[in-house]
């Protein structure tokens, strides 16, 4: 039987864990040390891409919400929208903020 691999952080190579995780000191996602890597994508990358295309689909209405105004009076004249256009662009602005954007805070609050 093999023993586990070890993690370091690329940044930091003192820094050596016997699980996958983040680098104490920078936050950044600690890597194997001697195992090939594979043809797959990081798992980070494949996350992050998850986080971008389902934020795309809350941010683009946002976009046509806010700035179609500027292009046509239809929502402008629309009494339902502009009644409660600020309680729309929240709800889609919210996910792409809290959802989207947790692994930057997370990161962001780890390295302070």
């Amino acid at each position: 039987m093999s023993k586990p691999p070890i993690y370091t952080c690329p940044m930091h190579l003192e820094i050596q864990e016997e699980k996958p995780g983040d680098c104490p000191i920078c936050g950044m996602p600690l890597e194997p040390i001697g195992i090939p890597l594979e043809d797959a994508p990081p798992q980070e990358l494949v996350q992050m891409s998850l986080r971008f295309w389902i934020s795309l689909n809350f941010s683009i209405p946002l976009l046509f919400l806010e700035m179609g105004g500027h292009f046509t009076d239809l929502i402008a004249q629309s009494a339902f929208l502009s009644r409660y256009a600020g309680w729309i662009s929240f709800a889609l602005a919210t996910p792409v903020v809290l959802w989207a954007g947790a692994s930057f805070f997370k990161k962001g609050y780890a390295s302070f």
